[in-house]
């Protein structure tokens, strides 16, 4: 072998492999209890005013408490499992969401 055959390569030190970490912004209690505040207003008011919502005149009493705030987040829970949806993706399927939610309630 002659000096003309050999060639030399420059290898590049490896780069540093860095970890980015997103935010699951799924599970930011702030974004949820806004949306569920949100839907739990507008239960009220569509009861108030729906006439598809009418029937559940009963509900109100129940939904004006603390445990109908909870019944509406166990609601937007059940949706967003069912439909495999993010939880600031809700307002982007508002009549989704407003179908299911006359359909799940339940009179007591």
């Amino acid at each position: 072998m002659t000096d003309q055959n050999i060639r030399t390569y420059f290898i590049p030190p490896l780069y540093n492999q860095r970890t980015y970490e997103y935010l699951n912004i799924n599970k930011d209690k702030h974004l949820r209890f806004n949306k569920t505040e949100f839907y739990y207003n507008k239960i009220i008011k569509w009861i108030k005013k729906d006439k598809a919502f009418s029937k559940y005149n009963k509900l109100l009493p129940l939904l004006k408490t603390n445990k109908g705030f909870k019944y509406v987040y166990t609601l937007l829970r059940l949706f967003i499992k069912k439909t495999k949806i993010n939880w600031y993706e809700l307002n982007d399927n508002y009549t989704d969401v407003k179908d299911f939610l006359q359909h799940n309630l339940i009179i007591s």
